[in-house]
């Protein structure tokens, strides 16, 4: 654990100074905040936080992730005494702290205008969904997303990717089957707490179990 809060330290400061990409995930934050509160009428303004918290988890694991490789430092990393995993976990915590927190607050003033404008706040399910279903799935889908681009080492594909599976999702929540399984996902949101959980057991034994040499290749020549 401590070892983690190292790489989780270097990689806050690190992104700190990324003044122009921050810069850019924060004007995004503040638009979609504006945008769905000014239309609460027809659509609920707590809908813009899990946007927020997807955004940022996306730009920021792929800024992460190329780090050292836009840098030539990928060997230096792995000859520290930091493993993969410690070094991995890192860098997704990091990106999850920043993440989280643009999504609470962005989460404290959209319900701050629910309750100006249609005098109702979330309720707990809501709440549930929105601060543990989507912070859980979405740091999975990250997860994922970074192991990709280290095997692949293709960052457009992995947008490609996770452009597609977004676009694939809203598709099928279009369906009637679909709005159904929503409906009872929203009325039993301990159920997809639950399932992520699970899938990120899952993850973290996958990369618990990842071989040393092999991951260090695939990321070194990911860079070129």
């Amino acid at each position: 654990m401590r070892q983690i809060k190292i790489v989780v330290r270097k990689e806050l400061r690190y992104l700190l100074n990324r003044k122009p990409q921050l810069g850019m995930l924060i004007v995004m934050a503040i638009f979609l905040t504006v945008y769905y509160a000014s239309r609460s009428q027809r659509v609920p303004p707590i809908l813009a936080s899990p946007v927020v918290f997807l955004g940022f988890t996306y730009g920021l694991s792929m800024l992460l992730f190329r780090s050292e490789q836009t840098n030539r430092a990928v060997e230096c990393l792995f000859a520290s005494p930091l493993d993969f995993k410690q070094i991995f976990f890192g860098k997704v915590a990091a990106q999850f702290l920043l993440a989280f927190s643009s999504e609470l607050v962005v989460f404290l003033v959209t319900s701050g205008v629910s309750w100006v404008k249609l005098a109702e706040l979330p309720t707990p399910r809501t709440g549930i969904l929105i601060l543990l279903v989507v912070p859980i799935w979405g740091t999975l889908f990250a997860g994922l997303l970074a192991l990709g681009y280290i095997i692949l080492g293709n960052p457009m594909l992995i947008q490609i990717i996770g452009i597609g599976a977004v676009s694939g999702t809203l598709s099928i929540s279009s369906r009637v089957k679909a709005i159904s399984l929503t409906t009872y996902i929203v009325e039993n949101p301990l159920l997809p707490v639950a399932a992520g959980l699970v899938g990120l057991l899952a993850f973290y034994y996958l990369i618990d179990n990842l071989d040393r040499e092999w991951v260090i290749e695939k990321w070194k020549h990911s860079a070129s």
